[in-house]
């Protein structure tokens, strides 16, 4: 009798935890929307005159200053926030969990919406995370269903972000447990499917992604495919060795942190100003091969801009993720390799759109180690239809494949490594200093 009321507890809970992360990350991608309208409207207006560029300038120093704010309020809100789930989970880091969510939550809307190259998947994976700590907390439960909570709205956080539940108990599965069990999948099942649905009431129910067009299956796509898979596994290996590199040396830099938080909104407007292209997470460029395409410089010149504008916003421990913008300049590079083998004639124009899309799941899935996650969110967010399921498939595995082979680690279990080795660092020095 004890085991089924505590069962229908935690399902209750479950589906409380659900509901709450739902509106919340709903209320995050709103907010994100209307402030990255602004900032894009007055970006646009400081090419009229002065005023309206030193009102740009302006604008986006007291996003810079309010964002220093809230990471000096709740250092543990910077970055994407996902490596300090999977230290939470494994008991290598605690946090409180309210002051992240507050912080987290406003601190995102003002980095994330001001324009710089980060992306909200992060931390809505965070900002659900800690309302699954919340609910856990007030509600007393014990360790295992506080686990069970908080993966499981940190799925749903993805979920609802990305409109992709499969993508978000996926990522679970194998971005935080690394294994499954019939209680995580019942109990974080409902919180990532009550999430994602509550979010869709508010948000609306469509793709993230809209393609307008269908091609066929080539008869060289098995080819094309192993030369693609190989391009986006080394990049993803190149992504991974910048953010570290960039990481280390920022946490190296005998610089406050309020000015390393101001740098790259200074940075980020200087370059907007003369590309608006580069405006936020990339999302505008995923559907470039549908319209007017850029020629192959062009691309490659995006390829590198979206990287370094996201290494300098990113390591600088910004609130802000990494998989919308990893997934965009994944997106480039198909774009990119797909374009150059139009232009010699060896595919049709209508494939270069669905290259950039297997493009991005093989960068996701070499930069993140989820291949699964990986094909199941750009299913999920694209809608493509299931003869393209064994192309994104292949190009996801020897993706994985290629970072595999030349030991690239995944960047989330790196960049815990580098906090807990900043904590111990911290620590040790704490402890050497005479009291």
């Amino acid at each position: 009798m004890k085991n089924t009321y505590t069962s229908i507890k935690t399902l209750l809970l479950c589906a409380l935890t659900g509901l709450i992360t739902g509106c919340v990350i709903a209320a995050f991608n709103l907010l994100i929307n209307h402030l990255a309208n602004f900032s894009y409207s007055l970006l646009s207006l400081s090419h009229q005159n002065i005023t309206n560029l030193i009102i740009y300038a302006l604008f986006m120093l007291g996003l810079g200053f309010f964002t220093a704010f809230s990471l000096k309020m709740e250092p543990a809100i910077g970055g994407s926030g996902v490596p300090r789930i999977n230290g939470l989970l494994r008991k290598h880091l605690n946090q409180n969990g309210l002051t992240v969510l507050i912080y987290k939550f406003f601190g995102g809307i003002a980095a994330i919406g001001s324009g710089l190259t980060l992306g909200r998947g992060g931390p809505s994976i965070q900002i659900g995370s800690t309302i699954g700590q919340v609910v856990s907390k007030f509600f007393h439960s014990d360790s295992s269903i506080s686990r069970y909570l908080i993966a499981g709205a940190a799925g749903g956080g993805m979920a609802a972000t990305f409109n992709a539940p499969l993508s978000g108990l996926s990522f679970i599965l194998e971005g935080l447990f690394y294994k499954t069990s019939r209680q995580l999948f019942i109990y974080a099942g409902i919180i990532v499917l009550l999430a994602n649905q509550t979010a869709n009431s508010i948000l609306g129910n469509q793709p993230s992604i809209i393609l307008l067009r269908q091609a066929e299956l080539p008869d060289n796509l098995l080819i094309t495919c192993l030369g693609l898979g190989l391009i986006t596994g080394l990049s993803g290996v190149l992504f991974n060795w910048i953010i570290i590199q960039g990481k280390g040396l920022s946490q190296v830099l005998a610089i406050p942190q309020w000015l390393k938080s101001i740098l790259p909104f200074i940075l980020t407007a200087i370059i907007l100003y003369f590309d608006r292209n580069l405006f936020g997470s990339g999302a505008n460029l995923i559907s470039f091969p549908i319209g007017a395409n850029p020629n192959p410089n062009y691309l490659s010149y995006l390829y590198s801009m979206k990287i370094l504008l996201l290494a300098f916003a990113f390591c600088s421990g910004m609130p802000g993720g990494i998989f919308f913008p990893l997934l965009s300049i994944g997106a480039i590079l198909g774009n990119l390799y797909g374009s150059l083998l139009y232009n010699l004639g060896l595919i049709p124009s209508d494939l270069i759109i669905y290259l950039s899309l297997f493009a991005m799941s093989g960068h996701f899935a070499a930069i993140v180690r989820a291949p699964l996650s990986g094909i199941f969110l750009i299913l999920e967010m694209t809608g493509v239809s299931l003869p393209w399921l064994f192309p994104i498939t292949l190009v996801t595995y020897l993706s994985y494949l290629v970072a595999e082979l030349l030991a690239s680690p995944p960047i989330c279990e790196s960049l815990l490594d580098l906090i807990l080795l900043n904590q111990t660092h911290f620590n040790h020095t704490k402890k050497s200093v005479p009291q």
